[in-house]
């Protein structure tokens, strides 16, 4: 028991220096950020929170990295930067397109829609 105790402590310890070490946590903001949007402070946190699940590969389309958003599907891409309402992502986050997503899973709130709108009204740089 002893050792299974020392296993779990020195894995979470590993894990939270590898967070530390990388920039943050995987935090979702509490509110729609000021200023400039940044995607992986702001914008990768909620995707990988809430898309990853189903969008790690599935079809083709992979939402945990920049590179891949950016990449979108072997059909056409997801984002249009400086245009929200042309983006894919941004549609079916919104339900303006179906399926809505996430599929079967809770909506997203309305700050965290709000951060990937502004993001990608901003022109969904990798800062």
């Amino acid at each position: 028991m002893q050792m299974w105790r020392r296993l779990v402590a020195g894995s979470l310890l590993a894990i939270t220096l590898l967070t530390a070490a990388c920039g943050g946590s995987n935090e979702e903001p509490a509110e729609v950020p000021t200023g400039e949007v940044s995607f992986k402070k702001h914008v990768q946190p909620i995707l990988l929170r809430n898309c990853v699940g189903c969008h790690g590969g599935s079809a083709g389309l992979w939402l945990d990295r920049y590179e891949t958003v950016m990449e979108g599907t072997p059909r056409a891409p997801v984002i249009i930067p400086g245009d929200p309402d042309a983006s894919e992502l941004y549609l079916r986050i919104t339900g303006q397109k179906q399926p809505a997503m996430p599929i079967g899973g809770r909506k997203l709130r309305p700050e965290q829609i709000e951060t990937i709108r502004l993001w990608i009204a901003q022109g969904a740089k990798d800062n």
